[in-house]
């Protein structure tokens, strides 16, 4: 009898409850009677359903931060420009200005029939210095005044740039008139990219993917006019397949090591055709035509070439590839690259540039430290003047009149002393050879 009691109470608690709530709450509420109740979004359609505000996405829309299908930058710039660090995964399509550095953390989908343009700038203002090693001395773009003033693609996450034979997409530049190296390069870093049917034009250097990629593949693309490589796949054991590649300073393919696949490519009017440096690639079934060199295999590689046929440049070809003033050749290194060495110490550094060869131009070295203060002598007339030189974020322009410079950082007194100095420093012209 208690429990029933119990039972019948608890129940009239909470159908008094349930009653109350609703007694409280009234009927519920109605969002909307007609569409114009509902509030205005954009880049959506609204409609009034069952008392509901509903909403549609309109595809290709200037406004919605997405770049679409058949949008482009020249009417909708606030979707269709990219600079700066995104740091979510991104879907581009339509026309693509891109105008300055732009760093991907996540993925980067770019759909069939994407233009990306290259502005000739960079508006992030970014870039760094290039090392000297031998060959690129004098090239002005890898200097730190040219990655600053010239955009980059960095994708941290995986690349799918996987274009049709149709619907090719294609990377260039937005200049009228474009030139080799008006923006650098695209350097998918993520595993498991993909870059296929896509045309790149006019870079400093095409593709520069990730060390640790040996699942991202680049295929069945053309790369041309490319002042460095095309396809440079770093410590990579990445795949490169059935690429037609032409027109670079550099190499079509070059490898640092890993052990990459190299197979089915068409490389034409190059420095050089394929370079492997280290590690064990596998280079197979390539074509190399008019270039300056075929296969350069270096000290501490092991690759596995099998049927590659190579047709060299006529040794009297003068074609070459220039950024300015500064050019390189089909055949042998950039004339007359100054290399800095290190002549004598004291326990102290001091360095030397001979420029002997440099006829008539001016050209623009990278110093190989920071100092508070720099002395330069000039080699003239069988000694050594100082000259005065303009030097600004370790970079300074100089001229061919003088067969050598010698850079001075924090000198001493007796440095000073252009006397002094030729007394004791007259061997450094003949150490470092003219």
């Amino acid at each position: 009898m208690k429990k029933s009691v119990i039972f019948i109470i608890v129940g009239i608690i909470i159908i008094l409850g349930v009653g109350g709530y609703f007694l409280i709450r009234g009927p519920s509420q109605k969002e909307c009677k007609v569409t114009e109740d509902c509030l205005d979004k954009m880049c959506f359609t609204k409609d009034c359903i069952d008392d509901t505000c509903s909403y549609s996405q309109i595809i290709s829309c200037c406004g919605n931060g997405i770049c679409e299908i058949g949008e482009m930058y020249k009417e909708c710039a606030e979707d269709c420009e990219k600079t700066g660090h995104f740091k979510e995964s991104e879907i581009w399509a339509g026309e693509i200005l891109i105008t300055g550095d732009v760093f991907i953390s996540q993925d980067l989908t770019i759909l069939p029939g994407t233009i990306i343009k290259f502005a000739v700038q960079d508006d992030q203002q970014q870039g760094h210095e290039i090392p000297a090693d031998g060959f690129n001395d004098l090239d002005p773009t890898r200097l730190t005044s040219y990655g600053k003033t010239h955009s980059l693609l960095v994708i941290e996450g995986r690349l799918n740039a996987s274009g049709t034979a149709e619907k090719r997409i294609l990377f260039t530049s937005a200049a009228e008139n474009p030139k080799i190296a008006d923006w650098e390069a695209i350097s998918p870093q993520g595993d498991g990219s993909l870059i296929e049917y896509a045309t790149i034009e006019w870079p400093r250097g095409g593709i520069s993917t990730g060390d640790e990629t040996p699942n991202s593949i680049f295929r069945n693309n053309i790369i041309r006019q490319t002042f460095w490589g095309a396809i440079s796949t770093g410590w990579s054991s990445c795949q490169v397949y059935n690429n037609e590649i032409y027109e670079c300073g550099h190499e079509g393919i070059d490898s640092q090591g890993g052990n990459p696949i190299i197979k089915n490519n068409t490389i034409y009017d190059c420095h050089v055709g394929i370079v492997v440096l280290r590690g064990s690639a596998i280079v197979e079934n390539n074509t190399m035509i008019n270039v300056g060199n075929g296969i350069h295999i270096g000290g501490d590689a092991t690759p596995i070439l099998k049927n590659n046929h190579v047709e060299k440049a006529p040794e009297n070809s003068d074609k070459k590839w220039c950024f300015e003033n500064f050019c390189y050749p089909m055949f042998g290194e950039p004339a007359d690259t100054p290399v800095f060495t290190e002549v004598y110490k004291k326990d102290l550094p001091r360095y030397a540039v001979s420029t002997y060869k440099i006829e008539n131009q001016n050209y623009i070295v990278e110093l190989p430290l920071d100092a508070e203060e720099w002395l330069v002598y000039g080699w003239k007339n069988d000694k050594w003047n100082k000259v005065e030189v303009e030097i600004k974020d370790k970079e300074c322009q100089l001229s061919s009149d003088y067969s050598m410079y010698v850079f001075i950082p924090n000198p001493t007194e007796e440095e000073k002393d252009s006397g002094k100095f030729n007394e004791e420093h007259s061997d450094i012209y003949r150490v470092v050879g003219v």
